[in-house]
């Protein structure tokens, strides 16, 4: 394969190889690699193309003040962010704000032509230059947004996601350490008093039965709410809201009455109501026939 072609893909993050699961090394094909580009509109099915398809995406990286998003790992600090502006126009006071995902604010001023130089090109007769600029704050974890405005106005705004160094690792679990637990589906635990599928009364049961047990952990399938319009997408891959619960999910004896009769009331046919209206259920119940109703 020409060195061209490899440059690009490096630019667009498509590998060359790659290690399944059994630890195998897996060369990727020419064919296969070509078409990750075009799924991303990058035209690569001749020597020609390839190198307007890097000059293209060289252009872009040029002309942009900031990258469209900048991954870092937590102990990294301080975080170097690179801007890029036309030779000349570095040397007013630019502002700074970087909003963290918890919703707080940090800000600060910079003039870019005394940052330290990490970079030239001449694109179309015109020099550009990028610099260092060096975020000092201690940043958490997480997804964030920062905005430069320079002297006109809006530069330039990206994501700076914080990635922590490793994944969370419970005490119980260093070292030798080991613990065991259950796994379950919530929505198939069956009660005397859920509608058909389990609940978080269900689950607050079942959470006290693995502590008699002994368990120490409970592995539960996804719990977000499913698409109002189209229930049938009831994948965990695509929540349309994680931080929102399924709400037939709900424990149906601590609804208030006022719901359980009136807001209940389209489902008399297919629900029987017992005295202090407890809800039952058949012995089956289908998800997204409790979203149609």
């Amino acid at each position: 394969m020409s060195a061209l072609f490899e440059e690009l893909c490096a630019r667009y993050g498509v590998l060359p190889q790659y290690e399944d699961v059994w630890g195998r090394v897996r060369v990727s094909s020419r064919a296969a690699r070509q078409a990750f580009l075009a799924a991303m509109g990058v035209a690569s099915n001749s020597e020609e193309e390839i190198a307007t398809s890097l000059r293209d995406v060289e252009r872009s990286e040029w002309q942009r003040v900031l990258p469209p998003v900048q991954i870092v790992r937590e102990p990294e600090r301080p975080y170097r962010i690179m801007l890029t502006q036309p030779v000349g126009k570095d040397g007013g006071v630019y502002r700074w704000q970087l909003r963290h995902e918890s919703g707080t604010e940090e800000e600060g001023e910079v003039v870019p032509a005394t940052l330290e130089e990490a970079g030239r090109c001449q694109l179309d007769g015109q020099e550009f230059v990028r610099r260092a600029l060096v975020l000092e704050p201690a940043i958490e974890a997480g997804y964030h947004r920062l905005r430069i405005e320079g002297p006109d106005g809006l530069a330039g705004e990206m994501s700076l996601i914080v990635a922590p160094a490793a994944c969370y690792q419970s005490p119980a679990v260093q070292g030798t350490g080991r613990v065991w637990g259950f796994a379950a589906q919530l929505y198939g635990v069956r009660s005397e008093r859920n509608w058909g599928i389990g609940d978080f009364g269900d689950l607050r049961r079942m959470l006290e039965f693995c502590a008699e047990s002994g368990a120490s952990t409970v592995l539960l399938n996804p719990l977000h709410a499913l698409f109002p319009n189209v229930p049938e997408r009831v994948s965990p891959y695509s929540p349309p809201a994680a931080r929102i619960s399924m709400c037939s999910i709900s424990t149906s004896r601590r609804l208030p009455i006022s719901v359980s009769v009136h807001k209940l009331r389209p489902w008399r046919a297919h629900l029987s109501f017992r005295p202090g209206c407890a809800l039952s259920a058949p012995r089956t119940r289908s998800t997204i026939a409790l979203w149609r109703r």
